[in-house]
C-alpha cells in the first residue's frame, strides 16, 4: 500500500494493526442508523441482505441485532445504532478477536433483541469450516483464544448484567 499510495501521491498514515474488536468499536465515531459486522471472510449470498436485516430491526421498534443464517452462531450481524450507543460499544472492548460473536449472541438473546432472519444466507468462508486455507493472517486471531476466553468469562461475570440494563429501553420498547 505504501508504494501504491506514494506513486499516486495519496496522503496516508499507517498505525498499529487494530484488532477486529477495535475496528468495529470505532463505528461509534460515525453517525448511522445501523452498524454491521461485515468481514472479509463473509459472503452475502442473499440479495438485499442488509435491507432484510434492517427491516427486522425496524419491525422490532428500531431496537436489536438482526442476523442471517451462517455456519456458526450469529455472525455477520446488523445492530441498531441506539443499541450500540447505549452500550458504548459494538463488541465488548475486553476482547481482541474471539468471543465477540458469543458475547453479542448472549447479550442480545438475553435482552430478547436477537432477531433471526431465516431467509438471509451469509456464508462464512472460514478455514474452520474447510472453506479457506489456514494461513498467517489468522495467526493473531488464533493467538488470542485463551486470553479472549478469560476476558469473556470475566465480562460475563462482572459486566454482563450492567450491559443488559443499558439495553433496557429496547427491552421495554419490545414489550409495549
Amino acid at each position: 500500500y505504501r508504494k501504491v499510495f506514494a506513486a499516486r501521491g495519496i496522503k496516508h498514515e499507517f498505525g498499529p494493526r487494530l484488532t477486529i474488536v477495535q475496528v468495529f468499536n470505532r463505528c461509534l465515531e460515525f453517525p448511522a442508523e445501523f452498524y454491521g459486522e461485515v468481514n472479509d471472510d463473509h459472503v452475502y449470498r442473499t440479495d438485499g441482505w442488509d435491507l432484510k436485516l434492517a427491516r427486522a430491526i425496524q419491525g422490532n421498534g428500531g431496537w436489536g441485532m438482526a442476523h442471517g443464517r451462517t455456519e456458526n452462531q450469529a455472525g455477520a450481524v446488523l445492530i441498531s445504532a441506539n443499541c450500540v450507543r447505549a452500550l458504548g460499544y459494538f463488541f465488548p472492548p475486553c476482547f481482541r478477536h474471539q468471543y465477540g460473536d458469543t458475547a453479542l449472541t448472549d447479550l442480545y438473546s438475553s435482552a430478547g433483541l436477537a432477531l433471526a432472519v431465516a431467509d438471509v444466507w451469509i456464508e462464512h468462508m472460514h478455514p474452520f469450516f474447510g472453506k479457506a486455507v489456514l494461513d498467517a493472517t489468522y495467526a493473531p486471531m488464533l493467538g488470542a483464544g485463551e486470553a479472549d476466553r478469560l476476558a469473556y468469562e470475566k465480562w460475563k461475570a462482572e459486566d454482563f448484567e450492567t450491559d443488559l440494563d443499558k439495553l433496557s429501553p429496547g427491552i421495554l420498547c419490545r414489550q409495549s
